[in-house]
């Protein structure tokens, strides 16, 4: 794709490489971001069920 948009190998090069950087970026930011869903997850303990009345 970035060679449809540059003609120079130099920002070919560049733009490939800020492609792949911001992947890592994002798939950091969203390992992360899941990582801390599953801790808060497991650390809720669960509501206690209801008592019955008889």
């Amino acid at each position: 794709m970035t060679g449809l948009a540059f003609d120079d190998a130099t920002l070919i090069d560049d733009a490939k490489l800020g492609v792949l950087a911001a992947s890592v970026i994002a798939a950091a930011v969203s390992a992360t971001l899941l990582g801390r869903q599953r801790v808060t997850d497991q650390a809720t303990p669960p509501p206690p069920e209801p008592a019955d009345r008889a």
